[in-house]
Order: structure tokens, then C-alpha cells, then sequence
């Protein structure tokens, strides 16, 4: 366990959670159709074992670069910032999909939003490896205290 708890295991589990983020949005864009529900499916149960990786960086991130005094409060940001973001997502979803009389309309609708999580997602991967490949030189000299 401590060896994930280092900088470098702190990066993978953020390299993978983000890229199965990724994969599994467009995943769901695959399944846009209407006979392609196993699609979207297969695309969320990706993103949702994606999610195993991201939950866990926040206590990892917090003992290894903050001081003891402040793991607690550096974690409890962290998870505080998933979970809002859950609820962005339960927010937004009903608005951008709506209740149209005509299925190809709640289609079109479930396009633009899957069309947009992918590119977030996306965009995010892209984010996590740029500060990956910019961070990777930095000696942090943080002892592991987590493990």
C-alpha cells in the first residue's frame, strides 16, 4: 500500500482514473443510438470503475505534501470538490436533457451532453498529463506518512 501512497503512485492512480474517465465517455457517445444501450452501459460501468482511482487520491495527495496539521482539512477540499462535481453532474444532466414527445429528440439531447462529458473528460486527461510530464523532474522530499 505505501507504494501507491508515493508521488509517482499518487500520478498513476490520476493517470488511469482519468484516462478510464476518458475512455468510458466516449464509450457512451458510441452508444448514442437507440439499439445501442449495451454501449452506454459498457462506456458507464468503465467511467464508474474509473472512479475507484480518483476517490482515492485525495487521502494519498494530502499526506504526502501537506504538513500533518493540515491532512485533514486538505483531504476533507478534496473530497468535498468530488462531490460536488457529482452534483454539478445531477444538476445539469435534467436540464440538458429534456422530455420531448419525439425519441429523436431526447437523442439529440443525450448527444450534446455525452458529446460534452467527452470532451471534458478529454480535455481533463490532457490536463493531468501535461502537469504529469511538468511535474515529474520536482523532488518532493515529503516523507510518506500515510502508510
Amino acid at each position: 500500500m505505501s507504494s501507491c501512497c508515493s508521488p509517482q503512485g499518487i500520478r498513476k492512480s490520476l493517470t488511469l482514473g482519468a484516462f478510464g474517465t476518458a475512455a468510458g465517455s466516449w464509450i457512451k457517445v458510441a452508444g448514442i443510438g437507440q439499439d445501442m444501450f449495451w454501449a452506454a452501459f459498457t462506456g458507464q460501468a468503465v467511467v464508474a470503475t474509473s472512479q475507484v482511482f480518483i476517490l482515492s487520491v485525495p487521502p494519498k495527495l494530502a499526506a504526502v505534501w501537506f504538513p500533518a496539521d493540515k491532512v485533514s482539512s486538505a483531504c476533507s477540499i478534496g473530497v468535498f470538490g468530488n462531490q460536488l462535481g457529482i452534483a454539478v453532474g445531477f444538476l445539469l444532466s435534467p436540464l440538458m436533457v429534456k422530455n420531448h414527445p419525439e425519441l429523436k429528440d431526447i437523442g439529440s439531447d443525450l448527444a450534446v451532453m455525452y458529446y460534452g462529458v467527452a470532451g471534458i473528460t478529454t480535455l481533463c486527461l490532457f490536463l493531468v498529463l501535461l502537469c504529469m510530464y511538468f511535474f515529474r523532474m520536482i523532488d518532493y522530499g515529503a516523507t510518506d506518512s500515510y502508510g
